[in-house]
């Protein structure tokens, strides 16, 4: 399984990729001011980015207080199962 660390350093690399190549591009056709927003652009990218890559390798992101919420169980939880909470599903073991 991928871990959040290979994950952010491949979109980092992406992301100086694409940055580096809209400046090339932008000053070989003397768009200079659309620098700033295409820099805005692609970092609002690269943190969607993540964002899936997180929510499809079942990686919980840290900010996300999970515990203690209300869910509806989807499965049987025996040891483990799956609950949706707030419209999303998620992995859940009994304790």
């Amino acid at each position: 399984m991928v871990n959040k660390q290979e994950i952010v350093v491949r979109i980092a690399v992406l992301n100086t990729v694409y940055v580096l190549v809209a400046a090339v591009v932008l000053f070989y056709l003397e768009l200079e001011w659309l620098l700033l927003p295409a820099l805005i652009i692609i970092g609002l990218w690269g943190i969607y980015v993540y964002r899936m890559n997180v929510k499809v390798l079942g990686m919980p992101v840290l900010s996300m207080e999970l515990e203690g919420l209300e869910g509806k169980a989807l499965t049987d939880i025996a040891e483990n199962g799956k609950v949706k909470v707030r419209g999303e599903i998620w992995n859940a073991r009994s304790v």
